[in-house]
């Protein structure tokens, strides 16, 4: 599977989050640029060498989805971003509520992230899928929590592929960092508002983001 680099706007749920869920809200957050030329496919929105940046976040209590001795993923959870394209330099929003996360630990020579989510791009449904490889000990379980530390992302270890039935196109990151940290809201923050603080568009509260020691 391929990384979802792309800038993703995900629509995120304006329902406060529940009181009752009292466990740690982590978020993953990637930013960088994609590399150019592309690896494969005609790049339809034409996102080659453009910058993007994402925020999945989850609950730290969420249960996986399907999980083995060293590898969990996770479905239904929300992404928010931003992607540039040749087609809209100004930024293209994405939304979903259906991502798929994936950790592993099982390589001994790396770590291993993956992201896959239906977004809707220039009126048009597409699937994005990501899949990155970090140093070994940046994921210590594949339950979700933070990263020991950020990882760099490089056409070595991280690329995106992007697909709208017909066509795929599947790119690099040329730079950027991806990381995984705790996230301190109060019970009445709305799920928006968490995107926005991680993000840096709520300018008048401080972010609090936290890596577990």
């Amino acid at each position: 599977m391929a990384i979802a680099a792309l800038s993703l706007t995900c629509v995120a749920s304006s329902a406060p989050l529940r009181a009752q869920d009292t466990a740690p809200t982590v978020v993953y957050t990637a930013s960088g640029t994609f590399a150019t030329p592309q690896i494969s496919g005609d790049d339809l929105y034409k996102l080659a060498g453009e910058p993007f940046s994402i925020v999945v976040i989850a609950s730290s209590s969420t249960v996986p989805h399907a999980h083995g001795a060293t590898w969990a993923d996770y479905t239904g959870l929300k992404l928010k971003g931003t992607v540039h394209s040749g087609l809209d330099p100004s930024g293209v929003p994405m939304t979903s509520s259906y991502t798929f996360l994936a950790l592993a630990l099982g390589n001994p020579s790396y770590d291993v992230m993956q992201i896959q989510a239906p977004v809707i791009v220039i009126k048009e449904k597409i699937t994005i899928s990501a899949n990155i490889q970090m140093p070994t000990g940046t994921i210590t379980k594949f339950l979700i929590h933070p990263f020991t530390a950020p990882a760099t992302l490089s056409p070595a270890n991280a690329t995106v592929t992007y697909t709208n039935g017909t066509d795929s196109t599947t790119l690099a990151i040329q730079s950027g960092t991806v990381n995984a940290a705790y996230y301190t809201h109060k019970s009445t923050d709305a799920a928006a508002n968490v995107f926005d603080r991680a993000l840096g568009v709520d300018e008048s509260h401080a972010v609090s983001l936290r890596v577990a020691n």
